[in-house]
């Protein structure tokens, strides 16, 4: 295809027809103009973009943060090969529904949704969107609407031929679905106890939860009750409703709070090392660009920057950040605060062997 490549290339217009229905377009026409600039002149140097984006990028902290070696062999952070999480625990799940098939004494109703999931295949791209999520703080229900938005795309009219409805499929598989990460993956849980109660120790003390980052950035994690005050404007014949919450002066709720506290503790985190990366970077003078844990360069660049990359990664987490939070609090407080959840099998010299951590 190179001449076809080539030709769109050189008159993207002329070719749109061709380039347009690919799936990335832009990025097509972006290497269909370098491939017509090359074999014009072998000599070109290309100004693309290259992209490495990080596996698994919050399940990759929550393992480094608790030092969980199974984790972390799942998501690339140690390792000689490439290892896909969400597909690791899709199989767990299609094992599961296979099981209960098999020997579980199910309502009829309940057993032929698991046949049906059991006769479907379904892809990666489904399981991503299940697992990636809960990192960030995914409940239950946004599990089974996630679930029911796929089987809506699968299925005419909402119902299957056995008469099953969209809805009983999602919540079969968002049911079997949240028990397996419960058990599969329970970093997460234990690290969201933990900052839970030393926030709520925090609270206590009157003081808003925070932590310092890595890079000493003091960060505010917390929510509180809010007033809500309604107003009416009569404008003609028309009226206007204006909302407005106000939250000024109220303390920290410990509830609400609890549920931000590990999706701003790992966003933070990939600020730190974002922040981190781009002023080692500076010390190269080549291009960078970033999209949260996405980096990018020139092709000449790109394998400097993947290894660079992993070596930075090996030193942000060559140190236990949770510990040092704990000791922080330890400090301020006065008082001993809870051990945090660190697994303990990860070799931490081992951060950042795997050539599949950026890619």
């Amino acid at each position: 295809m190179s001449t076809v490549i080539a030709r769109a290339g050189g008159d993207p217009l002329a070719s749109i027809s061709y380039w347009s229905c690919v799936k990335h377009p832009w990025r097509f026409i972006q290497l269909a103009r370098d491939w017509f600039h090359y074999l014009e002149d072998p000599g070109y140097t290309s100004g693309t973009i290259h992209w490495l984006d990080q596996t698994c990028s919050g399940w990759g902290h929550v393992a480094c943060l608790t030092a969980d070696a199974d984790l972390a062999g799942y998501t690339n952070v140690i390792g000689d090969r490439a290892v896909d999480l969400y597909a690791a625990v899709g199989k767990l799940v299609v094992q599961r529904i296979k099981w209960k098939c098999e020997f579980g004494e199910l309502p009829e109703r309940h057993a032929k949704a698991l046949e049906w999931w059991r006769s479907h295949s379904i892809p990666r791209s489904l399981w991503k969107k299940v697992v990636m999520p809960v990192v960030y703080g995914r409940s239950y229900m946004s599990l089974a609407e996630t679930i029911r938005m796929y089987i809506r795309d699968e299925i005419d009219d909402f119902l299957t031929e056995e008469g099953l409805r969209v809805m009983d499929l999602s919540i079969v598989l968002a049911s079997i679905t949240h028990q397996v990460v419960i058990e599969a993956l329970p970093g997460v849980r234990d690290l969201s106890r933990w900052l839970t109660k030393v926030a709520n120790m925090q609270i206590d003390a009157g003081m808003r939860p925070y932590w310092f980052t890595p890079n000493g950035l003091a960060v505010e994690s917390w929510a509180s009750d809010t007033t809500k005050e309604e107003v009416e404007l009569q404008l003609g014949r028309r009226t206007i409703k204006v909302a407005l919450r106000d939250n000024t002066g109220a303390k920290p709720h410990k509830r609400k709070t609890s549920r931000k506290l590990v999706p701003d503790y790992v966003h933070s985190m990939d600020g730190a090392f974002l922040q981190r990366f781009v002023h080692h970077w500076d010390t190269y003078k080549h291009p960078l660009s970033t999209v949260h844990d996405c980096f990018g360069t020139t092709l000449q660049h790109i394998d400097t920057l993947s290894h660079e990359l992993n070596d930075q990664w090996h030193r942000f987490y060559s140190v236990d950040w949770l510990t040092r939070h704990q000791g922080v609090v330890e400090m301020v407080l006065g008082r001993e605060v809870a051990a945090p959840p660190i697994v303990g099998t990860l070799d931490r010299g081992r951060i950042g062997e795997n050539p599949f951590l950026f890619c």
